[in-house]
């Protein structure tokens, strides 16, 4: 048996476990949404797709994210215990790209459960490489915006009695979304470098929205090595330049972005492409705002933009 085969045997034993607690708990006692009425159960696969649904839903909702804070979701392969949640969802949200492969695997049963099946990237125009779709489309917080209307809509469809609630919430949130726009545009208005080197292809939202350039030093996988040419060639644009940073990224190792620094005697600045939170920014209560915005900081740093 190849390994394809024997990861494919493997996930459905972990469909049939779930199957069989699922029925467990229905016998021993209520599903957990007709225990408290009052609220819906909203599973999302990455952080930042939960926060479309927590400052949508407020206190209306039970928002769960499968992938842990401090976990490359990249990396992620759920296990029985997140399926469960997902198949006890009233609404579940995906990032609807290559991000989580795993959700196509359930895909029938979830709707065949009644499951609200949600793609945040609906109607939005992803940007597609070589090396496949890019997903990191909830950096460009205008884009986000439209992800929140199609969260909106599923909220609005799955739990009518509180429409009112749900618009008013999106409307807030999409509101914020709007200054942390003009944030951007007025933080990078005017920067003296026009290229962002960083360790793997995460800024192309960014850039398309905010018209800067990016190198990076791999495609689109985190897990991608790169080439002794690509390191070499790297270097040699940032001395050419005159760039002073290289970004590394939170929850990924630093070895690349180190070893430009070390190679073109520049410094490393921290930049988090949201696909989760540290622990250090769960301890420190952080959310998509405030990480948005230290983005903000670390772009115009690197782009040596004048103090607005």
């Amino acid at each position: 048996m190849n390994m394809k085969k024997l990861l494919a045997a493997l996930f459905i034993v972990a469909i049939l476990a779930v199957a069989a607690v699922i029925i467990f708990r229905q016998k021993i006692s209520p599903s957990k949404n007709s225990q408290n009425s009052s609220k819906i159960l909203v599973t999302s696969t990455i952080y930042p797709l939960s926060q479309l649904a927590t400052h949508t839903g407020g206190d209306l909702i039970t928002s769960k994210t499968i992938v842990p804070s401090g976990v490359e979701p990249h990396d992620f392969d759920p296990k029985p215990q997140d399926l469960v949640d997902v198949f006890e969802s009233k609404v579940f949200i995906h990032s609807g790209t290559a991000l989580e492969p795993w959700v196509e695997k359930i895909r029938a049963d979830l709707e065949s459960r009644g499951v609200v099946m949600v793609d945040a990237s609906k109607g939005l125009n992803l940007i597609k490489g070589n090396d496949g779709v890019d997903p990191h489309y909830w950096l460009d917080p205008v884009l986000f915006q439209q992800s929140a209307i199609t969260v909106r809509n599923a909220l609005l469809a799955a739990d009518p009695s509180r429409s009112s609630d749900y618009k008013l919430n999106s409307d807030k949130f999409i509101a914020k979304l709007i200054e942390l726009d003009n944030a951007y545009k007025k933080k990078l208005f005017s920067c003296n470098q026009d290229t962002v080197v960083v360790s793997h292809n995460v800024l192309a939202y960014l850039a398309n929205r905010y018209k800067f350039k990016v190198r990076s030093i791999t495609g689109l996988s985190p897990n991608e090595e790169a080439t002794s040419q690509s390191i070499a060639d790297t270097v040699e644009l940032l001395k050419t330049n005159n760039i002073r940073f290289v970004l590394a990224e939170s929850l990924m190792p630093s070895k690349y972005a180190d070893t430009l620094a070390k190679e073109a005697a520049v410094k490393t600045l921290l930049f988090n492409p949201l696909e989760g939170l540290t622990k250090e920014e769960v301890q420190q209560n952080a959310d998509y705002f405030s990480v948005q915005y230290f983005n903000i900081n670390t772009l115009a740093t690197a782009l040596e933009c004048l103090k607005s």
